[in-house]
């Protein structure tokens, strides 16, 4: 709910209470945001925010009101002067706008993303859904004048495409919710120096390390405990796409492992999941034990090679080079 104390600002005043939002949530996320860093980067009284919005509730609605709103504005006027051109140039264009709009608007950008990834079930419900159903309406209208046009393909079923692609996005993120709510767990026993428990039983807890990486926007060192295969000195893991702490890896990929048995610093790389590379992935698969099979509704050990290359293309495998050993203090 938006006051007539905020319509009332000047122009300018107004963009930087809405500033200080966008740059908040970017770091906290829409569903973490606080009322008095917000007022603190406006260089406002947290009363003259309550006095605008009403609630830090109805701050954060405002938001998600404003996002949704100029995202799905823009797909619904560009979606028809896209779906005119040729559909190699039209998906062309439809990603370089996108990209071009990120940079017009990079705390709108920003915000989006952190609520897409943060795994809170009202954001992803009142932010990411909206504007991931204008995506494909803007798509299946493109595609659907492609088809007319002869250059896709009139047995082709969109809409079936279209709910399989949004299958696995929904799978992704209810997995991700899954390892989250696991992974404090973990952390608590490696903090308490009970990690070689989680690594006694590998057929039902799995093969479990602690990944230090660093914060792509905050710089600081992040923890996370990830499944694990060592293959010729080397370690192997998997990542689900859009993982935090695949994104922190892809923007530095300078990591500290912590296994059972030791310590070291090392460097991560892509690995392809193909199949050169498929003994590889069905190791670190199996190493997720019977719990992450279960989360994943998935049993690689079972699966045949054209199940698990299929399984594949939808995650991300990584090998961690060793660089440099961390002894331990005297």
């Amino acid at each position: 709910m938006v006051t007539r104390t905020l319509r009332r600002l000047d122009p300018d005043r107004q963009l930087a209470v809405l500033t200080a939002i966008l740059d908040e949530a970017a770091v906290k996320g829409p569903a973490a945001v606080n009322i008095k860093e917000v007022a603190r980067r406006a260089g406002v009284s947290v009363g003259a925010l309550y006095a605008c919005f009403g609630s830090r509730d109805g701050m954060s609605s405002f938001t998600i009101e404003l996002c949704v709103s100029s995202l799905t504005t823009l797909l619904d006027r560009y979606g028809p002067s896209l779906s005119a051109m040729p559909v190699r140039q039209t998906l062309a264009a439809h990603v370089a706008g996108g990209i071009e709009w990120g940079r017009a608007v990079p705390g709108l950008t920003a915000f989006f993303a952190r609520g897409a990834y943060q795994g809170d079930p009202e954001v992803l419900d009142r932010l990411v859904r909206p504007v991931a159903d204008a995506v494909r309406g803007t798509i299946g209208l493109i595609l659907g004048a492609a088809v007319d046009r002869g250059e896709v393909r009139s047995d082709v079923d969109l809409a079936a495409a279209g709910d399989a692609g949004s299958r696995r996005t929904a799978e992704h993120q209810q997995l991700g919710l899954s390892f989250k709510a696991v992974n404090a767990h973990v952390l608590r026993l490696w903090r308490m120096h009970l990690g070689r428990t989680m690594n006694c039983c590998p057929p039902l807890f799995g093969r479990v390390m602690v990944l230090t990486h660093t914060g792509r926007k905050s710089g600081l060192a992040r923890r996370t405990p990830v499944n694990c295969r060592v293959i010729r000195a080397d370690v192997r893991v998997a990542a689900i796409p859009g993982a935090t702490w695949l994104r922190n890896i892809q923007a530095d990929p300078r990591v500290e492992v912590q296994l059972p048995l030791g310590r070291w610093r090392g460097a991560a790389e892509d690995v392809p999941i193909d199949a050169e590379h498929l003994p590889q992935y069905r190791a670190v698969t199996t190493s997720g034990g019977w719990i992450a099979a279960k989360l994943d509704e998935f049993t690689p050990r079972k699966a045949s090679d054209a199940e698990l290359l299929e399984h594949g293309q939808s995650f991300h495998l990584l090998r961690i080079r060793r660089t440099e050993r961390i002894r331990r203090r005297a």
